[in-house]
């Protein structure tokens, strides 16, 4: 091997390494999260996502790898974290005592290859997340965070309650339009 064919391999290697990096990104935000019981949380959001490569190696979609949740608890005040690999959540609440998070597959069609269920809840006991049916939740959970849609995520910061109701509107290019006239 030549020194200059190892050069262009190292090269080759460092384009790639780039190019792989650059289809992962996080979104950050904060938003404010009404609760069952009328309190509003100031809840520290962040979606880590994909782009598949479709033809010719362009992006085809946006894919949440993960998801990050963290609040203070309203009753204890201690700070509480929630992550899960493949899930967007749906719905955070605090009732009778417990923290409950529940949350989607971010691809359904994910659950066929990983017998994953669609839906799962999740159960604050102590410092720990326990993923229960659900079915078990409390309520029927009603979607209370903002969807992650990542046109509209990448440019938001921070989201009212009021702000987030205009997001979640049925359009994403509406939703787009509503976050640059609001500064976000």
């Amino acid at each position: 091997m030549t020194y200059a064919s190892a050069i262009l391999r190292v090269l080759f290697v460092l384009g790639l390494g780039l190019l792989l990096a650059s289809c992962e990104r996080t979104n950050q935000w904060q938003e404010e999260v009404q609760l069952s019981d009328g309190t509003v949380l100031k809840v520290d959001r962040a979606v880590s996502y994909r782009a598949p490569s479709g033809a010719l190696g362009q992006p085809s979609g946006r894919r949440a790898l993960e998801e990050r949740l963290s609040f203070a608890d309203p009753g204890t005040g201690r700070h509480v974290e929630w992550h899960e690999s493949r899930r967007t959540v749906f719905w955070l609440d605090r009732i009778d005592t417990q923290a409950w998070v529940v949350a989607r597959l971010s691809t359904p069609c994910e659950s066929g290859f990983g017998h994953l269920p669609v839906w799962q809840a999740y159960l604050l006991r102590g410092d720990q997340w326990e993923a229960v049916d659900p079915a078990g939740a409390p309520v029927v959970p009603v979607r209370n965070l903002l969807t992650t849609d990542f046109p509209v995520t990448k440019q938001l910061r921070y989201v009212s309650l009021s702000d987030k109701q205009r997001l979640n509107a049925p359009s994403p290019q509406d939703a787009i339009d509503l976050a640059r006239k609001s500064g976000c």
